[in-house]
């Protein structure tokens, strides 16, 4: 079974789950939300990351509208797509033979299973953090 407790401690940890619910109760639109696994955290040094810099890393794993996988599969044509953590921080998203990647600027994460399928919320793991070049200047050097 795979795990996801890290993104939910960063989740808790930012206040971003509160963010999220609001997107999810009070909005027509929904969210989005990209979940890497445990171990995609394993080689990343994000203790190193502000405060703010990891409420910018977590938020840019969500897309501001519910998004079934069909539909983020055809968001290629629209690249880039503008994330949750704001216009600036984007997202490209492509289908390579049925599979969906979402890349960043130093990530290239596949879309794994449907972790939650309930409108107005639709959850995915992936299997790699996503990592905004705002944050992250250079390639991050994995530990």
């Amino acid at each position: 079974m795979v795990s996801r407790k890290t993104f939910l401690t960063y989740l808790q940890r930012t206040s971003v789950i509160e963010t999220f619910q609001s997107q999810a109760d009070n909005t027509k639109a929904g969210i989005t939300i990209f979940v890497p696994r445990d171990s995609a955290f394993a080689t990343l040094a994000i203790g190193s990351l502000s405060k703010a810099q990891l409420k910018s890393l977590v938020l840019y794993h969500a897309l501001p509208r519910f998004y079934s996988l069909a539909e983020v599969g055809s968001l290629r044509r629209r690249n880039p797509v503008a994330t949750f953590a704001g216009s600036q921080y984007t997202l490209n998203v492509s289908d390579d033979i049925g599979t969906v990647l979402v890349r960043s600027a130093w990530s290239n994460a596949r879309i794994g299973s449907t972790v939650c399928a309930t409108a107005p919320v639709e959850a995915y793991e992936v299997d790699k953090v996503l990592l905004p070049s705002q944050i992250f200047k250079s390639e991050p050097v994995l530990v």
